[in-house]
């Protein structure tokens, strides 16, 4: 999860900190997300939310000159994709889809 040489997981983003999960050591947990958007040294913000908010959220996220990764599916349709695309040309930021295979049966048996 950690590369300490290139890329480090900075602070975490929960609109409800007290759920039961192990925390790791040395993030910051926040219920606060202009927190983790104000913060200058937060260049990726990975978005991994229930599909029907993904457009706003990562609106929000370019409007504050973040770089996104965002969790398949994208947006539901073409135009507030190219919508996207165009914020995030316009603020100099990449936006990128991915699709997360943690429920995949291959992955689940290693």
């Amino acid at each position: 999860m950690r590369r300490a040489d290139k890329v480090r997981v900075k602070t975490i983003y929960a609109p409800r900190l007290n759920a039961p999960w192990d925390r790791w050591a040395g993030v910051n947990y926040t219920d606060n997300v202009d927190e983790l958007l104000g913060d200058p040294e937060i260049g990726v913000v990975i978005v991994t939310t229930p599909p029907h908010v993904h457009y706003q959220i990562v609106k929000q996220v370019i409007e504050a000159g973040k770089n996104v990764v965002l969790e398949k599916p994208f947006v539901p349709s073409v135009k507030e994709a190219e919508e996207l695309f165009a914020l995030a040309r316009q603020h100099g930021v990449m936006i990128q889809g991915y699709q997360d295979r943690r429920f995949d049966s291959d992955f689940l048996t290693m």
